[in-house]
């Protein structure tokens, strides 16, 4: 739906959606005066719902199903992330942010994640990501394994950047 000169999508979950009222805010400020959630706000050009996935100790690089960005389509991805990953002696849960830039001229994606809440130990998630040539993502992890050992990632997309054209 079009208010103005932007593209607005209004959730009540990942796969529920909201018909605006004749109220509907138009920018981000009316957020407040009407009311609404701020969550339940994604301006167009992000990715919707939150997805999850599996984090396997992987020591070689390991696809992350699902997360794939078309480099003829899109110059810049945002992707937040939570990633939660233990055994039964350890645990790691952390949040944080994937950025990536898909530069042309050498056909390659220049990724950057980084993690925002370390344990209380100081410990990050042990996970690094990297984009093949053609747009998929993927991940090493450091060797937490052991017993009964679960990695789970939740990620939701919250900008991709239009190619110029």
């Amino acid at each position: 739906m079009v208010m103005g000169t932007r593209d607005y999508q209004f959730t009540t979950g990942p796969e529920t959606p909201l018909l605006p009222t004749a109220t509907a805010p138009t920018g981000a400020d009316d957020f407040v005066t009407l009311g609404y959630v701020q969550a339940n706000f994604i301006p167009s050009g992000g990715g919707g719902g939150e997805n999850q996935g599996t984090i396997d100790d992987a020591a070689s690089l390991t696809d992350l199903s699902g997360l794939l960005f078309d480099k003829d389509l899109y110059r810049q991805v945002k992707v937040e992330y939570t990633i939660e990953r233990r055994n039964d002696t350890f645990g790691k849960r952390v949040g944080g942010m994937l950025m990536a830039f898909y530069e042309q001229v050498s056909d390659t994606w220049i990724v950057s994640n980084r993690d925002y809440g370390a344990n209380p130990d100081g410990e990050a998630s042990g996970v690094d990501f990297s984009i093949t040539t053609l747009g998929q993502v993927q991940y090493v992890s450091d060797a937490l394994g052991g017993p009964n050992y679960v990695g789970k990632i939740r990620y939701q997309i919250i900008k991709r950047f239009a190619k110029e054209t």
